[in-house]
């Protein structure tokens, strides 16, 4: 069961390892992208990152849906880190029952665009139309969003923040 997905430019980095891994003591923190998947490289440096109370696994989105809807994952905490709108988008549709909340912590400022031509969700979080159209079609899976950077810190609902 997946308690968190996160969408964080970031990757794995210190409010993830630390913060978030042990809030919610994830057994298993999956980085879930394509490109991290293919690259050896950055399968080893995130798995380097990973926290030790969690097992790092680095896959694509569609072994990682494979793996969520896989009945033996149905009792292992999973916290996810995606680091795109479509990549979330696509495992809020192909494991929408495994998911129980999805996360947006950084995201919009790294992965190219002006800032400035994107609204601002949070200090850390900025959206383009792209991005708004997407977000729309991850709330109708029913799927709870929210906005929050640290799991100490005030959680507000997407929606409140779309206001």
């Amino acid at each position: 069961m997946v308690t968190l997905m996160r969408i964080d430019d970031r990757m794995i980095h210190g409010q993830v390892a630390i913060a978030w891994s042990k809030a919610l003591a994830f057994k298993i923190l999956m980085v879930v992208s394509d490109e991290a998947a293919a690259s050896k490289t950055q399968t080893m440096a995130l798995k380097m990152a990973c926290p030790p109370s969690s097992k790092c696994s680095v896959q694509s989105v569609e072994q990682a849906i494979k793996t969520l809807n896989d009945p033996r994952t149905a009792n292992t905490v999973i916290g996810i880190i995606v680091t795109n709108m479509e990549d979330c988008l696509a495992l809020a549709k192909g494991a929408t029952s495994q998911i129980q909340r999805i996360n947006f912590g950084n995201y919009g400022r790294l992965n190219g665009g002006d800032v400035s031509k994107k609204k601002k969700l949070s200090d850390n979080v900025y959206v383009d139309e792209a991005d708004l159209k997407m977000i729309e079609e991850m709330k109708a899976t029913g799927i709870p969003i929210d906005v929050q950077l640290l799991p100490y810190m005030a959680m507000v609902t997407l929606d409140d923040v779309l206001k």
